[in-house]
């Protein structure tokens, strides 16, 4: 385990893709982002679980962090992202489905087809990410792909401009999965 990482639940041997999704997108322009690293923003030492964690201990993982979005990782030993969890998607996908949180786990519930960065990476490539999949958030993973923190939407807030704020909710919002 990556000791800057928190890790919940040990007990998942998946094999994995690698889904690192370095699309630049050279007709969105930033501006001023390009600038800006993604280490600056993003949150570093999210907590992640297993596909094996129950959806209660992420939910409570949520709940005593107060984070919206669990990243699912493949081990403890390599922190591959091979999924998210969003209160969202418990929310849409088990709940509302009338199906029992209490008796899933994150498997059942998580967005699959990670698209993730790297710290090093400037906003202008991770605005443009976020645009191009309409996501909230991105995971940022390390040279070796282990997970090393989140950038959410309201992370870059405080680092655009009122109608870049606009233009990237508005972007972002249309047919969103919420991941």
């Amino acid at each position: 385990m990556n000791e800057s990482n928190h890790m919940h639940d040990e007990n998942c041997n998946h094999d994995h893709d690698d889904h690192h999704g370095h699309v630049h997108d050279e007709d969105c322009d930033h501006g001023e982002f390009e600038a800006v690293a993604v280490s600056t923003v993003m949150t570093p030492d999210v907590f992640c679980a297993t596909a094996n964690t129950t959806l209660v201990e992420i939910a409570q993982l949520m709940r005593d962090n107060d984070c919206g979005a669990i990243p699912i990782i493949d081990s403890p030993e390599s922190m591959f992202p091979i999924g998210i969890v969003t209160d969202r998607d418990i929310t849409v996908r088990i709940v509302a489905e009338n199906r029992n949180p209490v008796e899933l786990t994150a498997r059942d519930a998580m967005s699959e087809g990670v698209v993730t960065i790297t710290p090093d990476a400037d906003l202008d490539e991770c605005l443009d990410l976020m645009e191009e999949n309409q996501l909230r958030r991105i995971i940022v993973v390390d040279d070796d792909g282990a997970v090393v923190g989140l950038v959410a939407q309201a992370d870059i807030v405080e680092w655009a401009s009122e109608d870049e704020i606009g233009e990237l909710l508005e972007e972002i919002s249309e047919d969103s999965t919420d991941r």
